[in-house]
């Protein structure tokens, strides 16, 4: 398990214990749809190095503005809180720039799942900001209907 799929799962930002119980308590099969995190990272590595790079070196730009605007955090405080806002915004702007993608591998792997094995009900667990695309990719679909 990665140190973030650890920290989400504190945090309770994690649905997989979700899954689990669902498939324990129904006895279903699990299929994974999203793509993995590294996958990801290698399919999108040039979106990946842009954001990355160009937040950490705002965020080295920016602290020294940063320090003369908060002269009463302590640097021990600030430096690391710079970096920590930074690794958020490079995360959240590479899932952005990601989503679209892995909203159409997802409704791919449902459709693709439900052609090789006859499923009469199924339930699909994934993060609310994937429902509506996820959704629009698969209303065409003869295979699945979407209750």
């Amino acid at each position: 398990m990665l140190l973030g799929q650890k920290l989400f799962r504190i945090a309770g930002l994690h649905d997989s214990h979700l899954v689990y119980d669902l498939a324990e308590e129904y006895d279903a099969e699990i299929v994974e749809v999203d793509m993995d995190l590294f996958d990801v990272i290698d399919e999108y590595r040039l979106l990946w190095m842009l954001v990355h790079h160009g937040i950490v070196m705002l965020a080295i730009f920016a602290l020294p503005k940063v320090v003369a605007t908060f002269q009463w955090v302590p640097i021990p405080v600030l430096v690391p809180s710079v970096f920590v806002a930074a690794a958020v915004l490079i995360f959240g702007a590479f899932a952005t720039g990601t989503m679209a993608a892995r909203d159409m591998r997802m409704a791919y792997d449902v459709k693709e799942y439900s052609e090789e094995n006859p499923v009469e009900d199924a339930l699909l667990v994934i993060g609310a900001l994937h429902r509506a695309g996820v959704k629009k990719r698969l209303q065409d679909s003869t295979q699945v209907q979407i209750a």
